[in-house]
């Protein structure tokens, strides 16, 4: 508010979150053209729970895995689509979405592949499973994971760049008709992933400091 004075400073905001975070957290708490609130702590914990704990943790967690079973290597041949399911419909609305200009819808429904894709890991065990079940459920949470790095790359090209490197898939997103066919992916090469520090850092901050900007 220009009134009470209480203004946020976005470049400040953006050289402590970064830009590709304050981008994110705005798109998809405010609806495109409508007014929202923001505040630091709203946005910490938003960057925290989406960007490194589903996120974040989803990309590390298969580059690591593949690093550790499988000679760093994911293996599209043993994608197994879902026909019909949460994540082929979140990606589809999460498409539509963003054509249609309801980026916080569409950044809600990638959110929700991030999570489900968790969940599958956490439900099939990779780590434990046979050769043929690990690759398996590898190569379908990263190919998966890979269609939705690249609908998220238009809101989060920097960290959808690093995110794509590490599992391999980067020379996909020349062609994404190829990238979203079943058929191509599972004839393509395999991917190469490149583990590393966790993709997106945790944010602490001070309780002190969270009521500075609450509600603006």
């Amino acid at each position: 508010s220009k009134t009470l004075g209480n203004v946020i400073d976005p470049g400040e905001i953006a050289a402590t979150f970064g830009v590709d975070a304050f981008r994110y957290f705005l798109l998809r708490e405010v609806p495109f053209g409508l007014d929202g609130d923001f505040s630091t702590a709203a946005m910490t914990a938003r960057i925290n729970h989406d960007l490194a704990d589903e996120f974040g943790n989803l990309v590390g967690r298969i580059s690591a895995l593949a690093s550790q079973k499988d000679s760093g290597i994911l293996t599209p041949a043993a994608y197994r689509p879902q026909e019909e399911g949460l994540r082929r419909n979140a990606l589809a609305a999460s498409k539509q979405a963003t054509e249609s200009f309801q980026f916080s819808v569409a950044l809600t429904e990638l959110a929700r592949v991030f999570s489900d894709l968790n969940k599958k890991i956490n439900d099939d065990r990779p780590w434990e499973a046979s050769d043929d079940k690990r690759k398996e459920t590898l190569a379908t949470c990263a190919v998966d994971l890979a269609r939705a790095i690249f609908l998220l790359s238009p809101y989060m090209p920097n960290l959808a760049g690093t995110a794509s490197s590490r599992i391999g898939c980067s020379d996909w997103f020349s062609d994404p008709r190829k990238l979203f066919s079943d058929e191509q992916v599972r004839a393509g090469k395999d991917w190469k992933v490149t583990p590393g520090a966790p993709l997106v850092a945790k944010i602490e901050i001070p309780r002190r400091q969270a009521p500075d900007t609450e509600g603006q």
